[in-house]
């Protein structure tokens, strides 16, 4: 009798501890489950686009989205008197949302600028899952008008886009090749099976207030968001496999669409062409890359490319476990690394540095 009573002492015991170690240190990861926001729509351009407004991640945390479609505060006229500096790319520029937790780059390069009493104000341009050819056409479509000193296109070459459809569903991202019915239909019944699912388990979620109790559900969540099986439709010869991220990058994808690659010699004249068109309205323009290959730098020299090459070292804790993109101690070396060249080749002309 005594070592039930013992055994049940010892688990209670273990529970308490358990709990109290969760709200102390996990309070923000277990406080509720949240599902990503409604912020895509469909696009001309890119294919798709951020909607402007604000999305909550966590009760701390909200994501803003300004009227131009891209994440920050809202972007107001250019002033002489401050440099503006635009930087386009995928999710490495525009930051990723895994969880309660969102970071990226830009900002973190203008808090650089301005902590060295530099009047240089820093637009993140960026669209996360993009691909080079999408950030291509963005430049002149979107950025331009915002009016910048500096465009910073992440260097990617040769451009590609892919070569498919891409649809707004219950705001995942549906990924499908052109005509394939049958691919679309079973990525939204993904998306279904997935939403009928997560809905017991957030009502689970939001009855029960014991952390550790929320732990295994919150597995159940990540399992069902990362590691769905793969399946094979009895009437087509081919493995289709699908990943939600409903949490990070939305994508359902259903059979990998071709991507449509533009060559070599096609990228860098358009590049180029892109380049002159800017310098005729004022705007300075460059490439930036991180741990680029040494190929892809002889290119960009031989070409004549304005390529800034970023060899910043990161350690393992500089990455997001999630889904290895850089969280904010990361983002924070990569913008320090930036200044210092943008500074060091005066790239920002030292008049917009303050007194």
């Amino acid at each position: 009798m005594k070592k039930r009573y013992y055994f049940l002492l010892g688990f209670v015991a273990i529970f308490l501890i358990g709990e109290i170690v969760l709200r102390i240190f996990f309070s923000d990861a277990l406080q509720v489950i949240q599902f990503r926001p409604p912020m895509y729509a469909l696009d001309s351009v890119t294919h798709y686009r951020y909607v402007p407004g604000d999305y909550p991640i966590s009760r701390h945390d909200t994501i803003h989205v300004n009227r131009e479609g891209f994440i920050g505060r809202e972007i107001g006229p250019a002033c002489d008197s401050v440099f503006r500096i635009a930087i386009v790319g995928a999710s490495e520029t525009s930051g990723t949302v895994d969880f309660n937790v969102y970071t990226s780059f830009p900002p973190e390069l203008e808090s650089v600028f301005r902590k060295n009493h530099w009047n240089v104000e820093v637009i993140n341009c960026g669209l996360d899952g993009s691909r080079s050819y999408d950030s291509y056409r963005m430049v002149e479509n979107r950025v331009t008008r915002l009016h910048p000193d500096l465009i910073l296109l992440n260097y990617n070459l040769p451009l590609q886009t892919i070569n498919g459809v891409r649809e707004v569903y219950r705001n995942c991202v549906l990924v499908y090749l052109k005509d394939d019915t049958l691919c679309r239909k079973l990525a939204m019944e993904r998306v279904d099976t997935y939403y009928d699912k997560m809905k017991y388990i957030k009502i689970l979620y939001a009855l029960n207030h014991s952390y550790v109790m929320r732990v295994p559900l919150k597995l159940l969540l990540k399992y069902y968001r990362d590691w769905l099986p793969r399946k094979n439709p009895s009437n087509r010869n081919i493995t289709i496999q699908s990943w939600i991220y409903l949490l990070t990058e939305r994508n359902v994808l259903w059979q990998r669409p071709y991507e449509q690659v533009f060559g070599p010699d096609e990228s860098i004249r358009m590049i180029k062409e892109l380049q002159n068109r800017l310098q005729t309205q004022g705007i300075s323009f460059f490439l930036f890359a991180e741990n680029c290959p040494d190929e892809d730098i002889t290119t960009a020299r031989n070409n004549k490319l304005p390529l800034i090459r970023l060899n910043q070292e990161y350690e393992a804790d500089d990455y997001l476990h999630a889904d290895g993109h850089k969280n904010k101690k990361g983002n924070r070396k990569l913008a320090k690394k930036l200044y210092e060249v943008l500074v060091r080749h005066r790239i920002v002309p030292e008049e917009y540095k303050k007194e």
